[in-house]
Formats: structure tokens, C-alpha cells, sequence
């Protein structure tokens, strides 16, 4: 890595994590671990997209994670 890589790491990270599934399982449960453990490392600033409403999209918002649920995701995740 250069200074320049270093230095961006050091003044946050942002990170978009994108969920295509209707269940929750493995993924969804790291997804919710990482949203109720993000005072541990206040420089990663997490996001979360989803293509459906359910359990994990309640418990993000009972976490107060940002959150977006978008059909149009699911329609473009179909689509590859």
C-alpha cells in the first residue's frame, strides 16, 4: 500500500454491504453482528442494502443501522 492508501484507511472506511436473499441465515447473521458491533471500530462507517423486507431488514432498523430496501436491487440481481 501507499501513503496515500494508508492515509484514506485512517480517516474511515465506508462500506456497503449488499444482501440479494429472502432468508436469513449465515450472512444475515454476520450482517446484524457487524451493525451491533460498529462502535468497536468507529472508522468503518457500514451501509446495508437489500432486496427484500424481513428479518434482517427489522433488525438493522431495531439496531439503528442505515438501511435501504430497494425492489429495483433485486430486479438488477436477477438480472446478472
Amino acid at each position: 500500500m501507499n501513503s496515500g492508501s494508508l492515509q484514506s484507511l485512517s480517516q474511515g472506511l465506508r462500506v456497503l454491504h449488499v444482501n440479494a436473499g429472502n432468508v436469513f441465515g449465515g450472512l444475515e447473521t454476520i450482517l446484524v453482528t457487524l451493525a451491533r458491533l460498529r462502535d468497536c471500530c468507529p472508522s468503518m462507517e457500514s451501509h446495508f442494502a437489500m432486496c427484500y423486507e424481513g428479518r434482517l431488514s427489522r433488525e438493522l432498523i431495531g439496531l439503528g443501522a442505515r438501511y435501504t430496501c430497494s425492489g429495483m436491487l433485486a430486479s438488477a440481481v436477477r438480472g446478472r
